[in-house]
This record gives structure tokens, sequence and C-alpha cells, in this order.
């Protein structure tokens, strides 16, 4: 029993170092750790249908994008819709959903500043 004990704490161990290291949390790197990602930064409130239609000229195409974000019971509320009316829904910091180009889906991710960008990220 002495020995099983040892070995859930090294194990405990072994994990805590782990969550430690990570550049991300751990349900973060289940959700989107071996996926790239596409860094749209805007210079100001914009809608979903704008942000749609900024990525579209810039090559991208089945665009899903959700006012809710990711979590580990729903990795994929884009599926369910906008979340509302596109032309009205604004857009967030962060994750907003998945956009298609080149025949690889990558994850939207929002930032404000001196925008309008698009830049992809490979995944890591």
């Amino acid at each position: 029993m002495a020995k099983i004990a040892r070995i859930s704490k090294v194990a405990a161990g072994a994990v805590a170092a782990l969550l430690l290291a990570s550049p991300m949390p751990v349900a973060a790197q289940q959700l989107f750790g071996v996926r790239p990602r596409v860094d749209v930064t805007v210079p100001g409130v914009m809608s979903q249908a704008q942000l749609a239609r900024q990525l579209r000229s810039q090559g991208y195409n089945d665009i899903k994008l959700s006012s809710l974000y990711p979590t580990p019971a729903d990795p994929n509320p884009q599926t369910h819709g906008t979340g509302g009316n596109p032309q009205t829904t604004p857009i967030h910091t962060g994750w907003n959903g998945t956009a298609v180009k080149d025949g690889r889906r990558l994850h939207v991710y929002v930032a404000y500043g001196a925008g309008p960008s698009v830049a992809e990220v490979p995944a890591e």
C-alpha cells in the first residue's frame, strides 16, 4: 500500500510539473493545441458579418463564428450557429470561431489594435 502511495505522489508531482511548464492551460491545449490559428487585428468594434467579410477577402471560407467561447463541455460552439444576427452581433477579444483556408481549418482569434491585419500562426 505504501508503494502505491509513493507512486501516486510521484505521478501527481509529474502532472504538476507539466502544468507549470505549459504555456497555456491544459484545457486550452486540448481544445486548441494542435490546430493552427489566424490572428485578426481590428481597430475597433466590428460585427461577425464584418469579420467574415474581412476573412473572405483574405481567401478564407467556411467561416463559422460564435459569440460563445469554447469550453471543455462544448469545444465547438461555432457549430451551433453564430449566437445571433451576424450583422449586429459584435465580435470579442480572443477566440471567435473557425475558418478554412487551403483545406485547413483554423481557429479565429481577434485582438484590438492598429488593424486591420490578418496573420496565420502555425500549430505548435
